[in-house]
């Protein structure tokens, strides 16, 4: 299952850059 590997990474990476930017935190601006 090669999508379902492609999509947890995707999440993680998704998540990571959320807390490394706080792009989806400071989304209410």
């Amino acid at each position: 299952m090669v999508f379902f590997v492609v999509l947890i990474i995707l999440v993680i990476l998704v998540s990571f850059h959320c807390q490394y930017y706080h792009s989806c935190l400071h989304h209410h601006h």
